[in-house]
């Protein structure tokens, strides 16, 4: 079994056991943690919604609500944690401080564009937060 699968067997059985509350922590952890698929926790939502077991409207707002919260999560990550220890790994990830302060520009320059669109790319929506975070890119316009 993948990592995949098991985050998607996990996600099922937190959704089917814990119901909204377990959809709010699924969606926090998607941004925080790499393997929980967002588009598979999201649909099995609409799945049981499908079937009574909690109210679409809920299940939309509970879930926007935990990807907002881990998005800020990130965001703070990244303005408090980020830079220092990009700087420390850099060298074993080939990224320097000149590549550092580049990414920070770019973001300071089109960070509202690259969040926006970046929300609707796979895997580029859970790290969309760091850079955010590290270019002190304002945090309202980030989360809208």
């Amino acid at each position: 079994m993948s990592v995949t699968e098991a985050a998607v067997e996990l996600a099922a059985y937190l959704l089917a056991r814990a119901g909204l509350p377990g959809l709010f922590l699924l969606a926090v952890a998607e941004l925080l943690v790499a393997p929980i698929p967002g588009e598979a926790v999201f649909a099995l939502a609409g799945f049981l919604s499908s079937r009574g077991a909690m109210g679409l409207a809920e299940a939309v707002l509970v879930g926007t609500l935990g990807n907002l919260a881990g998005a800020l999560i990130e965001y703070w990550l990244g303005l408090r944690v980020a830079r220092p220890a990009l700087l420390k790994l850099g060298k074993y990830l080939m990224i320097g401080e000149r590549d550092l302060e580049a990414a920070e520009e770019f973001f300071r320059r089109r960070g509202a564009l690259a969040a926006f669109l970046g929300r609707f790319v796979p895997g580029v929506r859970s790290l969309m937060g760091f850079p955010a975070g590290m270019a002190r890119m304002n945090p309202a316009v980030f989360a809208a």
